[in-house]
């Protein structure tokens, strides 16, 4: 708590100019936070009006990325790979039994 000093006298802040003191701080504090905010926003619209950023993507720009439709291509093609091998391998196998009861055990 601050003490104050009026004409030699030593005053203690009660309660109520405690609360006004803390919520003059809050409010500074808030008011810098929001000035921070309009501050970057103004600059995020600076720089893409010189063209040094890109403007941010739209939702139909977001839906039809290339990028993403690229990634969930190759997902899709590696599954087909996967069950492809596995109807390879067990092919193999089959195969390797036919010729086994063809050829018999000399091979």
């Amino acid at each position: 708590m601050k003490k104050l000093r009026n004409n030699g006298k030593v005053h203690q802040p009660g309660r109520q100019e405690n609360e006004e003191q803390a919520a003059e701080i809050v409010q500074c504090q808030i008011r810098g936070i929001l000035a921070r905010k309009q501050i970057e926003k103004m600059r995020q619209e600076e720089m893409i009006f010189l063209g040094m950023q890109r403007k941010p993507k739209t939702e139909e720009e977001k839906k039809n990325d290339p990028i993403k439709a690229a990634a969930e291509t190759q997902a899709l093609r590696k599954d087909i790979q996967q069950d492809h091998w596995v109807t390879f391998q067990e092919k193999k196998k089959d195969l390797i039994e036919e010729i086994k009861d063809i050829e018999g055990s000399d091979i």
